[in-house]
C-alpha cells in the first residue's frame, strides 16, 4: 500500500535487527571516527551522561546560562551538538557556537569521552533510568523472549523485569557497537 514505507519507518523497533538499523542511520562509522578525532578546546564544556539521565535538561540549563536565557532553537542538538552524531547531522564540531563557552553533549563512557576540557557529569539512579529506556516491546535474545514492559522500582531487583532490563542493556550495547 502506498505510504507503508513511511509508517514502517516511524514505528518502534521490535527486534534487535530493527534497533540496529535505526541506530546505524543515526551514527555512521565515519561520523564516529571523526568524533573520536575531535579535540575540544580547554574552555569547552562537555555534558557527559548516560542516556535518559537528564541530558536535555542539562543542555538547556547550560545553553540558557551562556546566552542569558536565549532559547531560540528547535532541537537541543542545534544548540549543544552531540559529539558522536554531529557529522551525521551535518554539524561542524570545530565551528563557533551561539555563545561561549562552546558546549557539547556525549553519551560515551568516561574512558572514551574527549579529554582536555571541562565536564558536567549527570548521574541518575539506574532504577529510574531503566524504567524510561526505550526498548522494543518484545525482545528475543538467544532464542528466549523477554518482556520489556516498564518496570516499577518495586519489582526491579529481581525476576522477569530484571532479565528484560539485562536484555535491553545488551541491545543498547550491541546497537552502539
Amino acid at each position: 500500500m502506498p505510504g507503508d514505507e513511511a509508517v514502517a519507518e516511524n514505528r518502534r523497533p521490535t527486534t534487535l535487527e530493527d534497533m540496529g538499523q535505526r541506530m546505524a542511520r543515526m551514527r555512521s562509522a565515519e561520523g564516529l571516527s571523526l568524533a573520536q578525532a575531535f579535540q575540544p578546546r580547554p574552555d569547552d564544556v562537555i555534558i557527559a551522561t548516560y542516556p535518559k539521565s537528564g541530558t536535555t535538561w542539562m543542555q538547556q540549563i547550560v545553553h540558557g546560562l551562556r546566552t542569558g536565557g536565549l532559547m531560540d532553537f528547535n532541537e537541543s542538538t542545534a544548540a549543544v551538538p552531540r559529539i558522536e552524531m554531529a557529522y551525521d547531522l551535518g554539524q561542524d564540531l570545530d565551528a563557533e557556537q551561539a555563545a561561549a563557552p562552546r558546549a557539547f553533549k556525549s553519551h560515551l563512557n568516561g574512558n572514551d569521552v574527549q579529554k582536555g576540557c571541562r565536564y558536567i557529569v549527570v548521574i541518575r539512579d539506574p532504577r529510574d533510568v531503566a524504567v524510561v529506556l526505550p526498548v522494543p516491546r518484545r525482545l528475543v535474545l538467544r532464542g528466549r523472549q523477554y518482556s520489556t514492559r516498564p518496570v516499577s522500582p518495586r519489582t526491579f531487583p529481581g525476576g522477569q523485569p530484571q532479565r528484560a532490563l539485562l536484555a535491553a542493556s545488551r541491545l543498547l550495547v550491541a546497537a552502539a557497537a
